[in-house]
């Protein structure tokens, strides 16, 4: 290249970069700036935070979503003596701050923290000065606000819940990402009791009133707000050093409302109060999954009488009673509480004497919600997270099978019907005409009555005809199937046989029955006994029609009758006027006003 070409080369180069500036792609958030390009989500700072973790977002706008306000405050007005506030994430540890407040009264610190948990400390306080800081959120990312000393440490979360994460804990909060590090265990942190609401909780609690509006820490347990003036009712937990409560009133300066120093021998009590904890109701969570309460109104307790808590299979795995309840015991209430699986269950009741109207119970953290009610000798089902369990015959081939039910009664299906209610003729089922019914002898057994000679198992079925009739009798079996139809009565009570059965049989027995109004035929059903003792099939009984006179212009005429009979007795009759069958007197007024009528239609 010659000198001419390189100096021509370069002048094009500033020539482009002239106009296109240093950052040359479109894609970029500086496109055409004479800065290095930039892209969505690099680093930037919105001026409004001084921690620097913003980022561009698509449009190519500096902004974060999580923006939370610190505000350090010192009523002495000489500033923070050596304390520091440290926030740190407990996902990947990364620290924000030391935040300090160098002098004056106030001074505001803004950050864009990422979604997640963390932990804010502040170190003590060098003079004892009164000075502390406030937590918030003008977009809510944080929850209810948090009020912190030198000293105290807490935990929140950011676009997520901060709170228990122990299930076994009292105060579990099943919707919590980060562990706010309070969780109180029965048995472990502590003895626990249980309020007249049934459910579990620490011991060993007081309560103060703390009204507001303003801000309140738990020094050591957490903090919140009350934005009205009302006053709330917090526990006051038993807990080793010294424990106090702050309030810092809307337009005011902080208090001390509590203080008090517990011995070390007493245990630890958190969340307890029944109104609610952090400016929300609390739902009591409980360690043991089932609790039941005994009452007795009339004082008496319970002697004599105890529960069983059994298992699906009716094996008992809890027993008690009110006097010797695991909490209360008294002689008009007290409580167990039982440790249960997921999975169907029996409460029952035993009484060595009698049962009375004064003993009552409550069931609490059953899938079908509170189950009270008087005590009475009888099964009680109930579930732990599995949906309601009903309990009956569940074996296909009993007579009382409950397909609704999802456990075998008893345990083993004890309850199961196996003998047919038509086992005898006393007991015979009514056939409705038209209707195909199954039949099974596997359960039945032989009747004394049998018009082949060989007794087999045998069911009974009745029919009434409401006509004079034929009636037609089918049944199908697997076995050759056997029909014998009595009229009248059962055979034991004289019935006539009328219909009995021809050999060979056939997997189809059929018959025709001319019946008669009135009359009553039992039907039996059974198997060839030569092939198997017992069978299985359908059965229908069909109404070929009322029989009788179908003649209109007979004196005889059946409405209800289909098939002719050849019974009409004909109304022509010479001389019968009046048309009662007869010629007699009656007729002669008749003949005497028909006299000298022409029966031919007169001509034109």
């Amino acid at each position: 290249m010659t000198i001419k070409h390189a100096i021509l080369a370069l002048l094009m180069s500033l020539c482009i970069n002239a106009t296109l500036g240093q950052c040359a792609d479109i894609q970029a958030c500086n496109f055409s700036s004479d800065e290095p390009c930039f892209y969505p989500g690099s680093p930037c700072d919105d001026f409004n935070s001084l921690t620097v973790n913003d980022t561009y977002n698509a449009d190519c706008n500096c902004e974060s979503s999580n923006e939370i306000i610190l505000e350090l405050f010192d009523d002495g007005g000489n500033g923070f003596s050596g304390t520091s506030i440290t926030i740190t994430s407990s996902s990947d540890g990364v620290t924000y701050g030391p935040f300090s407040l160098a002098s004056g009264t106030s001074s505001v610190e803004s950050l864009n923290l990422p979604v997640g948990c963390y932990e804010i400390a502040a170190t003590e306080d060098a003079q004892n000065d009164e000075s502390y800081y406030l937590l918030s959120s003008p977009s809510g990312s944080i929850g209810t606000s948090l009020l912190g000393i030198p000293g105290d440490t807490q935990t929140f979360g950011v676009g997520v819940i901060s709170g228990c994460t122990d299930p076994t804990a009292v105060n579990y909060e099943p919707n919590a990402t980060c562990d706010s590090g309070d969780c109180y265990v029965c048995g472990i942190d502590g003895d626990c009791e249980v309020g007249m609401d049934g459910f579990l909780k620490p011991a060993l609690c007081n309560t103060i009133d703390i009204c507001g509006p303003g801000f309140y820490i738990i020094v050591g347990l957490g903090s919140g707000s009350i934005f009205s003036e009302a006053c709330i009712t917090k526990t006051i937990p038993n807990k080793l050093g010294d424990y106090e409560i702050r309030l810092l009133p809307l337009g005011g300066t902080m208090e001390l409302v509590y203080e008090n120093i517990k011995p070390v021998a007493e245990p630890r009590c958190f969340y307890v109060d029944e109104n609610g904890c952090n400016s929300y109701e609390f739902d009591w969570k409980r360690p043991k999954k089932g609790i039941l309460q005994m009452q007795d109104d009339c004082g008496l307790g319970w002697e004599g009488i105890s529960y069983q808590i059994c298992d699906s299979q009716f094996n008992p795995l809890e027993t008690g009673s009110l006097n010797q309840a695991e909490f209360g015991g008294t002689f008009s209430l007290g409580y167990d509480a039982f440790d249960l699986e997921d999975g169907c269950y029996i409460l029952k009741f035993l009484a060595e004497d009698c049962f009375y109207p004064c003993q009552e119970f409550s069931l609490f953290n059953a899938e079908e919600g509170t189950i009270q009610g008087i005590v009475e000798e009888e099964f009680i089902p109930f579930s732990i997270n599995v949906g309601p369990c009903t309990y009956g015959c569940t074996d296909l081939n009993a007579l009382n099978y409950d397909i609704d039910a999802t456990n075998a009664c008893f345990g083993d299906n004890s309850c199961c019907d196996y003998t047919p209610i038509n086992n005898d003729c006393d007991n015979a089922i009514v056939l409705t005409a038209n209707d195909e019914i199954l039949w099974n002898t596997e359960f039945s057994t032989p009747s004394d009555f049998s018009c082949t000679g060989n007794p087999a198992q045998d069911l009974w079925y009745s029919f009434t005809a409401n006509c004079n009739m034929i009636f037609s009798l089918d049944a199908f079996s697997t076995n050759n199937s056997i029909i014998t139809v009595y009229e009248e009565s059962c055979p034991i009570q004289d019935g006539e046989e009328i219909f009995c059965p021809v050999i060979p049989y056939s997997n189809l027995a059929s018959t025709s029955i001319n019946g008669e109004i009135g009359k009553t035929y039992f039907v039996q059903l059974s198997a060839d006994n030569n092939l198997s003792p017992f069978g299985k099939g359908s059965l229908k009984l069909s109404e070929i029609g009322c029989s009788g006179c179908t003649d209109l212009n007979s004196s005889n005429y059946d409405p209800l009758a289909s098939i002719e009979d050849g019974s009409c007795i004909s109304t022509f009759c010479a001389g019968d006027f009046d048309g009662d069958g007869f010629v007699n007197v009656s007729d002669l007024g008749g003949f005497l006003g028909a006299f000298g009528s022409s029966c031919f239609p007169p001509m034109d």
